[in-house]
């Protein structure tokens, strides 16, 4: 039994020599910590109605603000338990050259990979949403609101009814601020998903 919980150990341990770094990198850096706030924050209707209150693209990047606080203030505590998460969590033939957690085989670990930090930092991800939320909050109820008519601006013709459509809409806000034309190339990749009917 216990030369069976070693060889299992022994295959999920990732290549001797990579460091917490490299671990890191590979597992997306801050990638998941980021991904739990966000669905925590759109996946909240009483945030997305006050990111419709002040103006959708307004709120989004009071959004995005807070989020890159809270990740910058839990990163540190986060990577311990995604290092750990990654050692544990991953077999080792896995761990290619290249391995990671948004190619190849590595990818269908990333669930599993979310769920030991979930359990090992349950403490770092209900912080990060919690300074997330707060400080939303903060921004949102300074922020002056919009007629309702303009309230979800160049994203006019989609329907707002997941959290999904808010995160997407949101990453397109923030990303692509100062070029119209960038933004309207990554809008047009997702109006076939979100985009009302008729329009």
């Amino acid at each position: 039994m216990v030369s069976l919980l070693l060889l299992t150990l022994a295959l999920a341990q990732a290549p001797a020599g990579m460091t917490d770094a490299q671990l890191v990198q590979r597992g997306g850096g801050d990638f998941l910590l980021r991904a739990h706030i966000e669905d925590a924050l759109y996946g909240d209707p009483a945030i997305t109605r006050e990111l419709m209150r002040v103006g959708l693209e307004r709120g989004c990047l009071l959004a995005d603000a807070a989020q890159a606080r809270a990740v910058e203030a839990n990163r540190a505590a986060f990577n311990v338990h995604l290092v750990a998460a990654l050692r544990t969590v991953v077999p080792a033939e896995v761990w290619t050259q290249y391995a990671s957690i948004f190619i190849g085989r590595m990818q269908f670990y990333k669930s599993r990979i979310d769920r030991a930090i979930a359990e090992s930092g349950s403490a770092v991800y209900e912080g990060s949403v919690r300074e997330a939320r707060s400080a939303l909050i903060a921004g949102l109820a300074a922020a002056p609101s919009v007629p309702a008519d303009q309230a979800t601006g160049r994203f006019a013709d989609w329907r707002f009814e997941t959290p999904l459509a808010f995160k997407i809409a949101c990453h397109i806000t923030a990303s692509m601020q100062g070029t119209p034309e960038n933004f309207h190339r990554a809008k047009q990749a997702f109006d076939g998903f979100f985009r009302r009917q008729g329009e």
